[in-house]
């Protein structure tokens, strides 16, 4: 399940970073096997993660294919700093709700990273559907950090996994940020 999970979620993230829509078509078998090894590994929020990342997959499909034959899509930009309050009170309301989820209503063992996680998976997400330059920065931060909780919980597939991401958050943000600059829309 974890060697599905692997493959099939490295190339959707690599496709996305690619700003090629098939990205968000090949993420639902990573999903899936993803829900399922986090379910057996007791990482809720992580899987609860899962089921954000298959609506938003939805979301990713429609904003950057069906509203983009619309010419509505969405020009690839940066938060001005002003925006940059909203999402961190989202992530803090985020982090407090599922932190006490996870610590009162699971057998967690650890809620304070996986949380974090879950938080700031759920903005990056947000981010990455809206087209918006900074979600690679938060994907750089979630990654370091799942490699860490990975490891602790002998995920060990996933721990390098996540280093593979790790990667291609970084040439996500490259490219995105290439793009940016030249004032590109982003989806294809």
């Amino acid at each position: 399940m974890q060697a599905i999970g692997a493959a099939t979620g490295i190339w959707s993230i690599y496709l996305i970073s690619k700003a090629k829509i098939w990205g968000w078509w090949l993420s639902f078998p990573s999903i899936l096997a993803s829900l399922i090894i986090f379910y057996q590994s007791a990482l809720y929020g992580e899987m609860l993660l899962q089921v954000v990342f298959a609506i938003s997959g939805i979301q990713g499909i429609y904003n950057w294919q069906v509203l983009g034959k619309q010419k509505q899509v969405q020009k690839l930009h940066q938060l001005a700093l002003r925006m940059y309050v909203p999402y961190l009170l989202l992530f803090g309301v985020l982090y407090v709700g599922i932190y006490y989820l996870l610590s009162q209503h699971t057998n967690s063992s650890t809620p304070h990273l996986d949380a974090i996680i879950t938080a700031l998976s759920l903005v990056a997400q947000l981010m990455l559907t809206r087209q918006i330059f900074d979600n690679w920065t938060l994907w750089i931060i979630v990654d370091v950090l799942s490699v860490a909780l990975y490891w602790y919980k002998d995920i060990t597939l996933y721990a390098w996994l996540y280093g593979v991401y790790l990667y291609l958050a970084g040439q996500g943000w490259y490219i995105w940020n290439r793009n940016l600059k030249a004032g590109k829309v982003i989806a294809q």
